[in-house]
C-alpha cells in the first residue's frame, strides 16, 4: 500500500482498505502509506487514509518521527490558501 500512496495510485489504495487491510503497517524502510502519500503530496490519496482512520499524530516515542503529522499540516495550509 505505501507504494501505491506514493504514487498516488488510489485504485490501489482504495480496494485494500475495503477489503479489511490494515493502514498503519510500516514498510521495510519504516515508512507508512500516510507518511508516504504526503511526502509526495499526494492529496486524494491522504484523504482516504485518513478518513479510513490513518493517524496523523504520531510522537517521535511512537515511530520515531512525527512527519506525518508535520507534512499533513503543511499540505493543509497550502490547500487553504487564496489564490
Amino acid at each position: 500500500m505505501t507504494h501505491a500512496a506514493t504514487n498516488g495510485e488510489i485504485d490501489a489504495v482504495t480496494h485494500p482498505i475495503e477489503s479489511g487491510a490494515e493502514i498503519e503497517v510500516m514498510n521495510k524502510y519504516g515508512n507508512m502509506a500516510l507518511m508516504a502519500a504526503a511526502l509526495k503530496l499526494q492529496n486524494d490519496v491522504v484523504e482516504l487514509l485518513i478518513k479510513n482512520g490513518s493517524h496523523i499524530y504520531y510522537s517521535e516515542t511512537d515511530y520515531g518521527t512525527d512527519l506525518p503529522r508535520r507534512q499533513v499540516e503543511k499540505q493543509k495550509r497550502s490547500s487553504t490558501r487564496a489564490f
